[in-house]
């Protein structure tokens, strides 16, 4: 099962992995030019670089990222190591077959999940924790004072890393009068942990709603950026 737990250590340990390719790519190039002196050429000392660069991050990165999906192996963890990564290599589909799909949908427990997390149903503004944003119905969306079925709901997600972790998600659906809405929900403002919501939104998007999150070519996303501690996206 997917443990929120081990994905916060599995991406520490990712972001521990910048650092020390970084020194080693540095050593081995010194070497190589002690070796090969080509110390005075700039192109051919950045070329080396980030040709050693490149090479060990994709696979110690590669390592990392198997070690966690053989320990985690079920769609949600693909789900999120896709989204983390930015990398199609780990699109559901190029796992798991369509009745492999099926059935997981199937026998998918979301209260488990949630419990197995130790994650809430519902979410409050930070500035007043009495005042409700969020809250997570089974069948349906609680977005402050609208119940919205998973059925009808289109969502985007993204996340950056820069200056803090920062999750941008979006929904979009007809409401009773058949107007079309489209909606932010900006996480800053909410009490929560870092992919809490995130979560929440694969489990009854796959249970109930359109298993958008299976693949992340069904869903139009917005990439957010920070400068200076102040948010942008950009289509």
């Amino acid at each position: 099962m997917f443990s929120l737990k081990s994905f916060y250590s599995f991406t520490k340990k990712e972001s521990r992995i910048g650092l020390l390719t970084f020194f080693l790519s540095f050593f081995i190039n010194i070497l190589m030019m002690l070796i090969f002196k080509f110390e005075n050429n700039k192109v051919l000392i950045f070329l080396s670089f980030s040709i050693v660069f490149l090479v060990l991050n994709y696979l110690f990165t590669h390592k990392t990222y198997g070690r966690f999906l053989r320990k985690h192996s079920d769609i949600i963890s693909y789900i999120f190591i896709r989204e983390y990564s930015g990398n199609k290599r780990y699109d559901v589909d190029k796992h798991f077959t369509s009745s492999e799909i099926e059935r997981f949908i199937q026998s998918l427990d979301c209260e488990e999940y949630i419990e197995f997390n130790n994650i809430p149903n519902d979410f409050y503004y930070k500035r007043n924790h009495t005042y409700q944003i969020l809250g997570f119905e089974k069948e349906n969306l609680r977005h402050y004072t609208r119940s919205i079925p998973w059925k009808n709901i289109f969502w985007k997600y993204s996340h950056t890393n820069n200056d803090g972790i920062y999750e941008y998600l979006s929904i979009q659906y007809k409401n009773d009068s058949g107007t079309d809405i489209d909606e932010e929900i900006i996480t800053d403002r909410i009490f929560q942990k870092n992919f809490h919501i995130f979560l929440l939104f694969i489990l009854h998007d796959l249970k109930y709603g359109n298993q958008l999150s299976l693949s992340k070519n069904n869903y139009k996303r917005k990439i957010p950026f920070k400068v200076l501690g102040l948010s942008f996206t950009n289509n």
